[in-house]
């Protein structure tokens, strides 16, 4: 993704940054927005030092945690959907609080209730081996705790 500009932060950490950002451009939001005005609008309002391309750095977050685009790259958590329809419109695949069924993506749903309870830095800080071994804890406990059987859905 060009454009995120460096900002005194790593490559990895700085996705990860936009991602934190959109997400809760959505939350703010109710789960569901359009790109242009309500995401762009959020973003713009609440970062600091945004790049010359910043519009198509979150189009690209978007589209990079989102299966239902042709962009989504393979074993990003599946964090976005495009609920059909409008051009622009999207959701958050889970929204915090709604239990997920058996379909759900549930790296997705971990990332996002980090993000609702705050711990998503620590995410962040981790290494790649480190982020995928904790994203398969969680994911192995939210199976559990909905009762849902091994392997991915």
């Amino acid at each position: 993704m060009e454009g995120i500009g460096n900002l005194g932060r790593s490559r990895t950490e700085n996705l990860y940054t936009w991602l934190f950002d959109v997400v809760r451009a959505f939350q703010a939001h109710g789960g569901r927005a359009w790109l242009s005005p309500d995401i762009y609008d959020w973003i713009k309002a609440n970062r600091e030092h945004l790049p010359t391309s910043w519009k198509s750095t979150v189009q690209a977050t978007i589209y990079a945690h989102s299966s239902d685009a042709a962009a989504y790259i393979e074993g990003n958590p599946d964090v976005f959907r495009d609920p059909g329809g409008d051009r622009g419109l999207w959701e958050l695949r889970y929204k915090g609080g709604v239990p997920p069924n058996k379909s759900s993506n549930l790296e997705g749903v971990v990332l996002v209730e980090m993000i609702d309870n705050g711990t998503y830095q620590s995410y962040v800080d981790m290494t790649p081996e480190e982020r995928r071994a904790f994203l398969d804890t969680e994911v192995a406990k939210l199976r559990k705790r909905y009762g849902f059987g091994k392997g991915r859905p």
